[in-house]
């Protein structure tokens, strides 16, 4: 009931309890739990653990010298069409790492603190997505959408919670670490704020319309102005 045995030509099985356990077929290719395993290991019908087997010290490894176009180091899917996909459970804090991806160089890719910030392009995230690029050129953020009827929108940021009194939706341009020009609401309306104070100016300076060198506070060129009070 218990032992190895010869299951068919080249092949070689093993059973406990009078049931095959393990099989390996002809081409050298591995099954646990099916007799016809289709790739070098093929585990069915539960779960596969792994562990690096030494506690709270080593790294469980797995390493692939794959070089076809269109072919991955690896591939996780779930065959069923209602099912879920992969969760990766770690990190608790900002100083853990539950999630790193980098390139064969070594360069961070993308970087997921245990505290939820995500980083792209940076180890140190600091806010739930902060998008860093050393290379100085232009981050951008694209979009594809469109529509007919209705209000559409190419991006839209959305702050919930705040009240009046706060800054709320604001959207700052930055310049070496120093704010030199932000749009907010303070909960009662929109505004310019010019050097990162508390004093709103729709507009600071001149205004141009048409124009990029604008010579009184409304320059309008191009065009008659219409005024409909």
């Amino acid at each position: 009931d218990t032992g190895m045995f010869r299951r068919a030509a080249n092949a070689l099985g093993f059973s406990t309890l009078g049931s095959e356990r393990l099989t390996i077929d002809s081409s050298g290719n591995v099954g646990i739990g099916t007799t016809a395993p289709v790739g070098k290991v093929d585990v069915r019908g539960g779960e596969m653990i792994v562990t690096d087997g030494v506690g709270d010290a080593g790294t469980f490894r797995l390493q692939s010298t794959i070089n076809q176009s269109g072919e991955y180091a690896g591939l996780f899917y779930n065959a069923h069409a209602s099912g879920n996909g992969v969760q990766i459970n770690g990190g608790s804090t900002s100083s853990q790492t539950a999630l790193a991806v980098n390139n064969n160089g070594g360069t961070s890719l993308l970087y997921v603190r245990g505290n939820g910030n995500v980083g792209i392009g940076t180890t140190g995230p600091g806010a739930k997505l902060d998008v860093v690029d050393a290379t100085g050129s232009a981050i951008g953020v694209r979009s594809t959408m469109t529509g007919t009827s209705g209000n559409v929108y190419g991006s839209q940021f959305n702050v919930t919670g705040a009240t009046a009194g706060t800054n709320i939706g604001s959207y700052a341009f930055t310049a070496n670490g120093v704010t030199n020009q932000d749009f907010r609401s303070d909960g009662t309306g929109y505004g310019f704020y010019q050097n990162n104070t508390s004093a709103k100016n729709y507009f600071a300076g001149n205004v141009g319309i048409g124009t990029t060198g604008p010579g009184s506070k409304l320059h309008v060129i191009g065009g008659a102005v219409i005024l409909d009070v």
